[in-house]
C-alpha cells in the first residue's frame, strides 16, 4: 500500500511540475497581444505568461503553445515584422517577402 501511494505521489508530482525556462529580456517581441520568445534563427514561441525572481525573467514549459508533436514554432517577417507559424509564408500584400 506504501509503495503505491509513493508511486501516485511521484507521478503527481511530474505532471503537476512545470521546468522554468529562464530567458533574456532582448528575446521578448509582443505583437497584438500575444507574446513571443525568439529562441534563435529566426524562430519563436508563443507563450500565455511571462514570470520573474530573483533570479530573472522566465516562461513555465506548460505555457508555450504546443500541439501533437511539441512546441508550435513561428517566425517573423525580416521586412513587415509580422509572425506566422512556421510553414506559413507571409500573407502581408505590401510586403516584398519571399518567404
Amino acid at each position: 500500500m506504501k509503495k503505491m501511494i509513493l508511486c501516485m505521489l511521484a507521478l503527481a508530482s511530474t505532471v503537476f511540475c512545470t521546468e522554468k525556462m529562464y530567458i533574456n529580456e532582448e528575446d521578448i517581441t509582443m505583437k497584438m497581444n500575444e507574446i513571443f520568445i525568439e529562441t534563435g534563427h529566426n524562430h519563436l514561441m508563443k507563450v500565455k505568461n511571462i514570470h520573474t525572481n530573483k533570479k530573472g525573467i522566465y516562461v513555465l514549459e506548460n505555457e508555450v503553445e504546443c500541439n501533437e508533436k511539441g512546441w508550435v514554432k513561428h517566425w517573423k517577417c525580416p521586412y513587415c515584422h509580422n509572425i506566422y507559424p512556421e510553414g506559413q509564408s507571409c500573407n502581408n500584400s505590401a510586403c516584398p517577402s519571399r518567404y
